[in-house]
């Protein structure tokens, strides 16, 4: 008996287990063969690889510590089935194909069975030329709605170990936007009166923080129902709060190190102005926001980056000589300003969670920005290092590294250049 263990099923089928005594797999190339006329030996031209066979040996035995001996007639059950099977290897997981050969040995006295099969893998789709693009500013909005539905239920379970039995009626409460939260409430505890106080006193301060700055109408917030209880008045004027310190610093975005930096230290401030009962969340909405705003910044990025290779690719002259119109390269973000913003905005991340390690959407967002930034990192373009020694013109620099003339614009965008034509030392260039 072996150790090691596999699964069989038709897709989306109950899985058979197999006890494997004996693994075989056997790998063939397609080679195709350029024979001449009077000329010895022959051209081989590899056309890639064959169909890969799995050749499996299973025992089902009535016996402890093995696989019941009635579990093979499902196997052979499987050769009915006409949708594609699954195949759960134990070295290479799961693979797709169909059962070529089957033979069976049967010892009905001792209700033992020896299964003997060929798997072939079905074709793997080449994923070669090919970029999977994902939305992060779509992941993050999303992510951010739930977090602060989050939010929402941890101050409603806070309310209710400060307030006791009251908890239940008093965050029920539809509380009018136009008057005060205060005078809402009579005939509480003194419990209930204080924490109701700390409510106005932050909800007051959050409405008042940052007035004069009006959230456009477009932000995801401004969508969000928090409904008209007390923790729903309080995330909401936060969520809307965070959002104007947002816009504040939005014409730091070209920076995001920079622009991040900026919105931290402003909500650090709006934190150490309310009750210390609130301050986990801010610092939770404040590092969703800024996930979201990085994932904004990361997206419009690729944009960018997208645009400026198609323009690269585009003929600078028509067959005539005449010069056609490209628009000019937008500026890029380089892979080391994405990675101090994403490490930046990852610990305030970490923070928040430290505070309440339930926080699932934080993480899930931390982890779509490094997700991103990885593809980037794969997909993107290189940026070596060439020494030019004397000085040169950016274009014949461009034209030295077998660039397009037209990359003159994009190398300015990540390099240092006070004097484009007379370049000269350390240029970084896409490889």
């Amino acid at each position: 008996m072996t150790d090691d263990y596999a699964y069989i099923s038709a897709i989306g089928g109950a899985r058979i287990p197999l006890e494997l005594e004996t693994i075989e797999d056997t790998f063939e190339q397609a080679i195709a063969r350029h024979e001449y006329p009077h000329v010895d030996g022959a051209d081989l031209e590899k056309l890639g690889q064959g169909v890969r066979q799995v050749r499996l040996r299973a025992i089902f035995w009535d016996q402890p510590n093995h696989i019941g001996y009635d579990n093979h007639k499902a196997l052979l059950e499987l050769l009915q089935e006409a949708a594609q099977l699954e195949l759960t290897h134990p070295k290479y997981g799961l693979v797709k194909g169909e059962i070529n050969r089957l033979s069976v040995r049967h010892d009905d006295s001792e209700r033992y069975a020896e299964v003997d099969f060929d798997f072939l893998e079905q074709r793997r789709e080449s994923t070669a030329g090919l970029t999977t693009v994902v939305d992060v500013v779509a992941s993050m909005e999303a992510a951010l709605s739930e977090a602060l539905l989050e939010e929402m239920s941890r101050l409603s379970a806070y309310a209710m170990t400060v307030i006791g039995n009251q908890a239940d009626g008093i965050l029920e409460v539809d509380l009018d936007p136009e008057l005060g939260i205060m005078e809402q409430f009579t005939g509480v505890s003194r419990a209930a009166w204080d924490y109701v106080k700390k409510v106005d006193s932050a909800v007051n301060k959050l409405e008042g923080t940052l007035l004069e700055i009006s959230s456009p109408a477009n932000r995801l917030v401004s969508t969000i129902d928090f409904g008209t209880n007390l923790p729903g008045r309080v995330l909401g004027s936060l969520a809307r709060c965070v959002e104007r310190y947002t816009v504040l610093y939005d014409r730091l975005t070209g920076s995001p190190k920079r622009f991040l930096d900026s919105l931290r230290g402003g909500l650090l401030q709006l934190e150490a102005s309310l009750p210390a009962e609130f301050a986990s969340q801010v610092r939770a909405v404040g590092a969703a926001r800024a996930c979201l705003a990085l994932g904004e910044i990361f997206g419009a990025d690729d944009d960018n980056r997208r645009a400026n290779l198609a323009a690269g690719a585009t003929a600078a002259f028509d067959p005539a000589g005449n010069r056609l119109y490209s628009a000019e390269p937008a500026p890029v973000l380089t892979v080391r300003e994405m990675e101090d913003a994403a490490a930046l905005a990852r610990a305030w991340v970490q923070e928040a969670i430290e505070l309440d390690r339930t926080r699932t959407e934080l993480k899930e967002m931390a982890r779509t920005l490094i997700d991103h930034l990885s593809q980037v990192k794969v997909s993107g373009e290189e940026l070596v290092a060439l020494q030019v020694d004397q000085p040169l013109p950016l274009h014949l620099v461009c034209l030295a590294a077998g660039l397009p003339y037209r990359d003159a614009e994009r190398l300015l965008a990540v390099n240092r250049i006070r004097r484009p034509n007379f370049t000269q030392g350390e240029v970084l260039v896409y490889g």
